[in-house]
């Protein structure tokens, strides 16, 4: 090379390329995304910025979710609709899934795995949990009717969903309906015509105990609701009502790991466990569980963390783990999963504290976003399922993304993000430059650059590719040791036609990193680099 030589063209789009578990050194991209316009043709967006939707009572973000147009979010101990507070839950086990059911009046469902509430649109109830005290009467039967009448105690002892047992009543017979104080219906027929029999009802009511707790997640299918616990067990609702939970369970257990997470895909309910994840459907079977394994399903892939468990259109995003204890992610497609993590964000995510994981997902500009944040690493990934690349997205210190939940916005304003701690819900758009009013950098660090030779090259001028914008500026620095240490920044204003730096000096090999804080819109696709060879 020489002076008037053919300028070299550094291209932008990059891949993490981490080579141990920090981020410390390498190519990557924070607060941004990559679009590929033309054959081997890039440009990097900076990434949406974060507008208050509703500003709500300051508190630990736990899960907001639309439903009939409806936006409900947990902050703290507060359930709120549209911003109005409609309850108080428990607070004390992180985020909440929810799901619904169409009953004759339709049910909103919500739990964290410590307790279960149900909203039917005017009322919030608490889904009563285990056991209750068996109550024995007398009462009179006829064979071949669900009606069960005279009964020597009151109904309102009892309750939907207690399981009834007794001479004349089949095996796994529960209260359907409470007609009156003497009269109530089974969900299966007597099988003898008795007055003044002895029957029992004892209470399955909501599952899981102290030591047997309710695995995060939750799956509506066929007009039953579905959790799992830590023993495998996929506990079922009574159909379309979610109050009431008879008992009746199926056991993932094709491998003796406990349960972490449940989901549904297509028409399935997946059991995500510790190292394995099963699949089940819809048997429709009269007396038990509704569900049936589907046997050829299994999948080497267990959940590390429940919440991070994400449906987007009929995939499913999780951070997975194995017998190996190997953090991933995967994505299951038509039931079959595929890691779509590098080895470098493997790397990033072995030394990763997950035991607070949150999953989101974002939707911007024809790009789908999965993101993963994790506050106890300050670290949160995102990746963009239509390029397939990975990137990091900071807050404005440069910390983890604060974001625990999403959920859209029926209007087609697109979606709304819930956030970790200020009580926020947020609108992300690509025309917000900011998030919440303060300017967050976009930061991409480029793969150590030789132009192809060890000679010493001089750099006489550097010039960014990218959109004109008035207002906007980058900042460039370099490293010649290896991102061991930095020159100073230096300033590019990018509402110039050509923005271009001169006299960059000599190296041998150097990295690059630019800079965009600014409170504009931003879009570059290369970096121009005229170079002059040097000697050995």
């Amino acid at each position: 090379m020489a002076d008037g030589s053919p300028t070299q063209r550094i291209p932008l789009v990059l891949k993490p390329e981490n080579r141990d578990q920090t981020a410390a050194k390498d190519a990557k991209i924070i607060n941004a995304f990559v679009e590929k316009v033309g054959e081997n043709e890039y440009e990097v967006y900076k990434r949406p910025g974060l507008g208050v939707y509703q500003a709500l009572t300051a508190a630990s973000g736990s899960g907001c979710y639309n439903w009939n147009g409806n936006i409900y979010a947990v902050f703290g101990t507060t359930l709120y609709r549209n911003g109005v507070s409609i309850g108080t839950v428990d607070g004390t086990n992180g985020k909440y899934t929810f799901s619904s059911n169409q009953n004759v009046v339709p049910q909103l469902f919500l739990h964290n795995g410590v307790a279960a509430y149900v909203w039917n649109g005017t009322t919030l109830s608490t889904v009563a949990n285990n056991l209750s005290t068996v109550q024995t009467f007398t009462a009179n039967t006829t064979s071949g009717s669900t009606t069960v009448s005279s009964t020597s105690i009151n109904t309102s002892l009892l309750a939907v969903g207690d399981a009834v047992t007794g001479a004349g009543i089949p095996n796994a017979t529960y209260i359907a309906s409470i007609t009156n104080s003497t009269t109530f219906v089974l969900t299966l027929p007597a099988t003898a015509t008795a007055s003044g029999v002895n029957i029992q009802a004892s209470g399955a009511g909501y599952p899981g105990s102290s030591s047997t707790p309710i695995c995060h997640g939750v799956a509506w299918l066929d007009g039953t609701m579905y959790v799992l616990d830590t023993t495998g067990k996929i506990w079922a609702s009574n159909y379309n009502d979610s109050t009431a939970w008879p008992g009746n369970f199926i056991t993932a257990q094709s491998e003796q790991d406990g349960g972490v997470a449940i989901a549904r895909q297509l028409t399935n309910i997946i059991a995500m466990k510790q190292w394995t994840t099963e699949v089940f459907y819809d048997a429709a079977n009269s007396t038990g569980s509704p569900l049936a394994p589907v046997q050829a399903n299994k999948q080497a892939f267990g959940c590390a963390n429940a919440d991070t468990v994400v449906t987007i259109s009929d995939r499913l995003l999780w951070l997975a783990t194995n017998r190996s204890g190997a953090k991933q992610v995967v994505i299951m497609e038509n039931l079959v999963c595929k890691p779509v993590s590098t080895p470098a964000i493997e790397r990033l995510l072995d030394n990763a504290n997950v035991t607070q994981a949150y999953g989101w997902q974002h939707k911007e500009m024809g790009h789908i976003f999965y993101g993963i944040t994790m506050p106890l690493a300050n670290l949160t990934i995102v990746y963009d399922l239509e390029s397939r690349m990975w990137y990091q997205w900071t807050d404005p210190s440069g910390n983890y993304f604060p974001v625990v939940d999403s959920t859209y916005i029926t209007s087609g304003q697109g979606h709304i993000m819930q956030h970790i701690s200020n009580g926020n819900l947020m609108t992300p758009a690509d025309t917000t430059y900011n998030d919440l009013g303060s300017v967050f950098p976009v930061d991409l660090y480029t793969p150590k650059f030789d132009g192809g030779t060890r000679f010493n090259k001089y750099l006489t001028s550097l010039e960014i590719i990218g959109d004109t914008t008035s207002g906007s500026s980058m900042q460039v620095r370099f490293s010649d040791d290896d991102y061991q240490t930095w020159t100073n920044f230096r300033g590019m204003d990018m509402s110039r036609q050509r923005p271009m730096l001169w006299d960059c000096g000599t190296f041998r090999y150097r990295a690059f990193h630019f800079r965009h804080k600014a409170n504009t819109f931003m879009r570059i696709s290369a970096v121009d680099l005229q170079l002059m060879l040097g000697t050995l």
